[in-house]
C-alpha cells in the first residue's frame, strides 16, 4: 500500500461527501461531513469543558478524559448530529434533521448511529478497495502540516 493511499482530503472532510456501501447500513446512502471536521472539534471542546471535566485534553480519547462512558456517547452523538451529517438516500422517509436527530441519540437505533459514525470517517478518504476492507474503528485524526484548526488541534 502506497503511503499516499491513506491521505485525507480535509476540504472534502469539511464540504462533505455521500458514502455508500456503509457495512451495517445497506443500501443507504449518508451525506455527511468528516469525522473530527473543524466544527466537530470546536463543539466537542466546548462540550468537554461544560461537563465539568478537569481532565478534558483534546489529544486524550474521551474514554480517558474523566467522562463517563454515557457522557463521552452523548458528546460523540451530539457532534454526529450537529456537525456531520446533512442528508440521506435509501430509506422510505425523506431526510429530516428532527428525525436524524431521534435516530442519533436514541439507544434502539443505534446501528444507524455506528452507521453515521462509520460513514463520516470514510469522509475524505480515497474509494477503492483498500477503503472497502477497512472495518469500522475509531482512529486519533491527523494534523498535516498547514493544518490548523481557530480552536486548536482536535
Amino acid at each position: 500500500m502506497k503511503l499516499s493511499d491513506i491521505r485525507i482530503d480535509m476540504d472534502v472532510v469539511e464540504a462533505g461527501e455521500w458514502v455508500d456501501n456503509i457495512p451495517i447500513l445497506p443500501g443507504i446512502e449518508l451525506f455527511t461531513r468528516g469525522y473530527r471536521n473543524k466544527d466537530w472539534c470546536a463543539f466537542e471542546g466546548r462540550l468537554i469543558r461544560s461537563s465539568g471535566s478537569h481532565q478534558a485534553s483534546m489529544h486524550v480519547p474521551a474514554e480517558y478524559r474523566g467522562l463517563s462512558h454515557l457522557a463521552s456517547d452523548r458528546i460523540t452523538n451530539s457532534c454526529l448530529y450537529e456537525t456531520c451529517l446533512r442528508d440521506w438516500r435509501g430509506f422510505d422517509e425523506p431526510y429530516d434533521s428532527e428525525k436524524a436527530r431521534k435516530l442519533i441519540f436514541e439507544h434502539e437505533f443505534r446501528l444507524f448511529r455506528d452507521g453515521v459514525l462509520w460513514a463520516a470517517m470514510q469522509v475524505g478518504r480515497r474509494r477503492g478497495a483498500a477503503v472497502a476492507a477497512i472495518e469500522p474503528a475509531i482512529i486519533e485524526p491527523v494534523i498535516t502540516e498547514g493544518w490548523e484548526l481557530e480552536h486548536g488541534n482536535c
